[in-house]
């Protein structure tokens, strides 16, 4: 079972492995995606990648995630604006 990072080192960590995988997917897409390609990419280990998930498949799904939590927070920030026009 993965861990979730608590510490910032540790949050640095599974930052560098996202920005790694959204590296990979903008210039490779998703086809050829390796968890090597994001580990190169993002400057970690692949031993530490699988200590934070469980596959390339579970880096996409919080890749996905965090896309919407910075959508939704767009949004709560700008709608008091946007109501305002």
């Amino acid at each position: 079972m993965p861990r979730k990072p608590q510490q910032s080192r540790s949050r640095a960590t599974v930052d560098a492995i996202l920005e790694g995988a959204l590296r990979c997917i903008g210039t490779s897409g998703m086809a050829g995606l390796t968890t090597k390609q994001i580990a190169d990419k993002g400057g970690v280990s692949v031993g530490s990648i699988y200590e934070y998930f469980d596959n390339k498949e579970a880096i996409v799904d919080a890749l996905y995630q965090r896309f919407v939590e910075d959508i939704v927070k767009m949004i709560q920030r700008d709608t008091p604006q946007l109501l305002l026009h």
